[in-house]
């Protein structure tokens, strides 16, 4: 025999949550009596506060651990010390119907739901705060049993497949349906830290999901994914930043002029960090109807405020600041013309930074293009003039490129043009310089800020012109990288093509060369359009039947690629 020392304890438990229980429960274990129990292999005097204090224990004979009853079912009820009446004691914590039971039943069924508390990790729990109210009636139908069985599959088993996920997730949002309540905790936690997709699990969750997600702060991502603020009676004048931004994006999307005027009314109350919030949204449905405000407000003092009110001017393209903007370009550039000799540039460089310069918001010290300080000042005043301004002074796009290319600043002014037609957005100045960087070294980061600044029409032409590169495959991963927009059938096909005859070549010559395509194709199966998925799985198949010969680090990859797209098929016709 040992005596094992129970002693009393009025313990809060501070640990962190165990299985979704949080800890800061008080929970009581009345004094006992010493207790002499028969438990063979233990050392003398154990304590067992700390492992006791995890339970509620209401009788000095409910020792609610699996191990004890283990040992007592191993050595047999007979030799235990429970008795029947101790066993129906401890029976009643777990709510074990009694009547006509034996010892030994019931010392199977405590330990049975002993087991299964111990595996599910969590300790039972009193709470005296009230119940939520319960979820609202849900609004839209649920998706198909089909759907909800792929998706909860995806969560659970492929939740880094984040692409073919978002794609199921836009489908049930643009086909009105809301998920299964059953897929909700696993989609939450999904999605908690894809704030991109905030929005579409807003959505998609229906009236369960909003109230599942107020119950767990961890959610509380889809309480601040609302709705831009549309309520047209908030009180502009005492409303706080976080309250009129909002409001503010609203009216330019819907009332433009009303979202100036507003401005108009409080500017000069307005501190720094409110002030450059508010211009953001201005570029929205911005027109000659703004120029007049910020022309009114393009003296302020603050110079990163400055900077912002002169850019939105700049995009005006009839604006007086457009105006005297070319108009002091010409004082530097100076284009002759004649039927006898060919056309010439001549720059005459701002020597320093005058006031004319500072209105027109030259700074000194920053640095856009290569070169020295001075035609850093021209390439600032290039970058803000509109693109069209070269039509009107040398003639189309390639004409205007051959004359500059005869200058001894032609690399200073082609970065300055490509970042002006950067900020402007022009597609046509875009896809003719995104082929001109494609054959310069050093090229990457101009490709890729151009590839981003392409419109959707405007990056369709410019893959399509990619395909008559002479490396064409490093282009268009530059464009599909940075816009994740559908190809259509015929580029999908022959950029299939394309990179079947690079890997045929370097197959088993070259590792790398073979192998650094790979990623483009699975890239390019994740986003084409659905209507094109058929096109490509034909073409990767015949791609690997011709590969059956080369190396797995081949054939896996392109068949990861043939996967990908036979699920993408699959999710698109689910609903």
């Amino acid at each position: 025999m040992f005596n094992l020392i129970l002693s009393g304890i009025n313990k809060t438990d501070t640990s962190p949550p165990v299985g979704g229980v949080r800890g800061g429960l008080t929970q009581q274990i009345p004094n006992t009596d010493n207790v002499d129990i028969w438990l063979p292999n233990l050392p003398d005097n154990i304590r067992l506060n700390s492992y006791l204090g995890q339970y509620q224990i209401q009788s000095q004979f409910i020792l609610k651990t699996t191990i004890m009853l283990l040992r007592h079912a191993i050595i047999g009820t007979d030799k235990s010390f429970f008795s029947p009446t101790d066993l129906a004691q401890i029976a009643q914590q777990y709510t074990i119907n009694t009547h006509n039971k034996s010892k030994e039943a019931l010392l199977l069924q405590i330990a049975a739901i002993e087991g299964v508390q111990k595996k599910a990790g969590f300790i039972p729990a009193t709470f005296n705060t009230p119940l939520p109210i319960a979820a609202p009636t849900e609004a839209l139908p649920l998706i198909p049993p089909n759907a909800i069985a792929r998706l909860t599959q995806l969560l659970v088993t492929s939740p880094e497949g984040g692409a073919i996920i978002s794609e199921l997730l836009n489908l049930i949002a643009q086909k009105g349906f809301c998920v299964n309540p059953s897929v909700l905790p696993y989609l939450l936690n999904w999605a908690k830290n894809r704030k991109e997709l905030h929005p579409t699990i807003a959505q998609v969750i229906g009236e369960r999901g909003r109230w599942l997600a107020q119950q767990n702060p961890e959610w509380d991502f889809v309480q601040h994914t609302q709705q831009p603020q549309t309520n047209l009676d908030i009180d502009w004048q005492t409303a706080t930043l976080a309250q009129r931004l909002p409001y503010i994006i609203h009216l330019r999307q819907t009332q433009p002029q009303q979202a100036t005027q507003l401005l108009q009314s409080t500017w000069h109350e307005e501190n720094a960090e409110a002030a450059k919030a508010f211009l953001e949204p201005m570029s929205i449905n911005l027109s000659a109807n703004d120029e007049a405000f910020l022309a009114m407000i393009s003296t302020d003092k603050r110079k990163t405020v400055r900077t912002l009110i002169l850019n939105l001017l700049a995009q005006i393209p009839q604006s007086a600041y457009q105006t005297k903007l070319a108009a002091y370009v010409d004082t530097l550039i100076n284009v002759s013309k004649s039927w006898l000799m060919p056309t010439k540039i001549n720059l005459q460089l701002p020597t320093q930074i005058n006031q004319q310069l500072q209105e027109l918001g030259v700074e000194e010290k920053t640095k856009l293009v290569s070169g020295n300080e001075r035609i850093n000042w021209l390439a600032q005043l290039i970058v803000r003039l509109h693109p069209n301004y070269w039509a009107q002074k040398i003639g189309d796009i390639p004409q205007t490129m051959s004359v500059i290319n005869k200058t001894d600043w032609a690399t200073e002014l082609t970065q300055a043009i490509t970042l002006q037609a950067i900020f402007h957005k022009h597609d046509t100045w875009l896809t003719f310089l995104y082929s001109h960087w494609a054959t310069q070294p050093n090229n990457e980061t101009y490709c890729q800020n151009i590839a981003s600044s392409l419109s959707a029409t405007a990056w369709q032409q410019a893959v399509t012109q990619c395909l008559g590169f002479a490396d064409p495959l490093l282009y268009l991963s530059i464009l599909i990288n940075a816009q994740n927009l559908p190809l259509d059938a015929p580029q999908t096909q022959k950029i299939a093509r394309l990179m079947g005859n690079k890997l045929l070549a370097h197959g088993v010559t070259n590792y790398y060369e073979a192998t650094r395509y790979v990623p483009l194709l699975e890239k390019i199966a994740l986003h084409i359009a659905p209507s094109n998925l058929a096109a490509l799985h034909h073409e990767i198949q015949t791609l690997l039947d011709k590969l059956k010969e080369h190396p797995d680090y081949l054939s896996r990859p392109l068949q990861k690629t043939i996967e990908t797209l036979e699920m993408r098929h699959q999710i698109n016709t689910l609903l």
